[in-house]
């Protein structure tokens, strides 16, 4: 079972409109903090509310003290995929997501980003990333994999790297993924986040240059392939024959700890903006934003050829005092006597 993706947006967190910014807090602050007192916290705080279409979002890359060569250079592979939306940082102190978050959200808030992908190694886990998303400069959510058979990006020799900020395609191959509320479905939501981009305002066909391959096997073993797209001229001259040729880097993980999110955060993450959170499907567009209402007005009428007409109606009108210009006859005197006409005779 294959599912194809062209990354869209998943979630409504998003940073602030000024460049990479602090990130924005929900609309509602009686949940999470004292509400703002100033007219300019009051519009600093609805400039960061929810949005229909998110920005970019910012990665930190972050190498935990005890960080082998292999996870720091599958972290670099990591974020040259995801450039130039990438910061690197290293910790020399040992980070607990799952038990304390405290220091990777501060972290975060220093990085001005949203997303955290963390690398690190233990007895019990050789090769481990963790990644993680923040929302209102708390953690919301972390899963963790477990890292075997890596081949960084350098071993494949001969292969062209995409260019910097190319969006992939994304496919997920496997029945675990169109399932609802699984690990591997979150699996798959956190992949689409992490590697998504900014949105596109339209797709060229040559932008398209490389995707990411994400492989459900049995036991539980998930395969991660990144391809290069090649077009060779194929049989029409506008769609050419594609060739996905290997580019990495590659690994193969396993789904391990995982952090769920708090509810009420989460429901506050997901909110959509008011003027167009809608329940009807038929007062939406097709971009999901909010239809024009219809006028409904019996003196607007549409004629054969699509024009628009409409009826007014106007008091009535005194025209004694209308003024108007009042010209010279010709047959008038010249001294200002009533006029003759001259006799043929």
């Amino acid at each position: 079972m294959h599912e194809v993706f062209w990354v869209p947006v998943l979630r409504e967190t998003r940073i602030s409109h000024h460049g990479f910014g602090k990130f924005y807090a929900p609309a509602n602050m009686a949940n999470f903090g004292t509400e703002p007192k100033s007219a300019k916290g009051k519009r600093i705080l609805a400039s960061r509310g929810p949005v229909l279409f998110e920005d970019e979002k910012l990665c930190t890359f972050l190498r935990g003290k005890n960080c082998s060569g292999e996870v720091s250079k599958l972290l670099v592979d990591l974020m040259t995929l995801k450039k130039p939306l990438a910061v690197s940082r290293k910790k020399d102190a040992n980070l607990y997501p799952f038990q304390d978050s405290s220091v990777i959200e501060r972290l975060a808030n220093l990085s001005n980003t949203n997303l955290v992908v963390l690398g690190e190694s233990s007895k019990k886990r050789k090769a481990a990333l963790v990644m993680m998303r923040m929302f209102n400069e708390q953690l919301l959510d972390a899963i963790e994999i477990n890292v075997t058979n890596y081949q960084p990006s350098s071993s494949f020799k001969g292969i062209e790297g995409c260019a910097l900020g190319a969006k992939p395609l994304m496919i997920f191959q496997g029945a675990g993924f169109s399932m609802n509320d699984t690990p591997l479905s979150r699996a798959k939501n956190m992949f689409l986040d992490l590697f998504k981009g900014a949105d596109p305002k339209g797709l060229s066909l040559q932008g398209v240059e490389h995707c990411i391959v994400i492989t459900e096997t049995e036991g539980g073993k998930l395969l991660f392939r990144v391809y290069r797209l090649d077009k060779k001229r194929g049989e029409s001259a506008s769609v050419p024959r594609v060739e996905m040729v290997e580019m990495g880097p590659s690994f193969d993980f396993t789904l391990g700890r995982e952090r769920l999110p708090d509810f009420t955060l989460w429901k506050a993450s997901m909110k959509k903006p008011t003027k167009l959170s809608t329940t009807s499907a038929a007062s939406t567009d097709e971009t999901g934003g909010a239809k024009p209402k219809k006028k409904s007005n019996k003196n607007i009428s549409t004629d054969g050829l699509g024009r628009t007409i409409g009826r007014i109606h106007m008091g009535r009108q005194d025209y004694t005092k209308l003024n108007t210009v009042h010209r010279k006859s010709k047959f008038a005197s010249s001294n200002g006597g009533p006029s003759q006409k001259r006799s043929r005779h």
